[in-house]
């Protein structure tokens, strides 16, 4: 019964930490898959932000894209704040064909602080990110 009583808190402690850390997992296969959805919205015609268009249609689109993004993790029972949503469209990425040709790309990165149960107190949260990028279909 001693051994038990002193070995208690320990196994309470890795139990936590189980817990803890497979929902860390979870939450960023979470953000992977929110960033692909995003990825492939902005990667839509309908989506392209012109480079030397206009402002307006430009945050437009970059909220659309935004929205898509939030609306996903919602529907996983999951919400960060859209300033946590960061997008870039029509970046260029380099695909090796062997002749070092060059496509326009979206990018969609999503991040945000994970509160840990155990080691909130002193490390602090720790930081999720996601990205993911999408050949622009435009």
């Amino acid at each position: 019964m001693v051994e038990f009583v002193l070995m208690l808190p320990l196994l309470v402690l890795l139990f936590v930490g189980i817990i803890d850390f497979g929902l860390l997992i979870r939450e960023h296969q979470l953000l992977n898959n929110a960033a692909r959805e995003g990825a492939r919205f902005s990667s839509l015609p309908r989506n392209q932000i012109a480079t030397a268009g206009d402002a307006g249609q430009q945050a437009a689109v970059q909220t659309g894209i935004q929205d898509r993004v939030k609306a996903y993790l919602q529907q996983e029972t999951q919400s960060i704040p859209s300033g946590f949503v960061t997008v870039t469209v029509a970046q260029t990425e380099r695909v090796d064909l062997g002749n070092g040709t060059s496509i326009g790309a979206s990018k969609i990165t999503v991040s945000y602080a994970h509160p840990l149960i155990l080691a909130n107190g002193w490390l602090g949260p720790a930081t999720v990110r996601a990205t993911a990028i999408f050949p622009n279909l435009y």
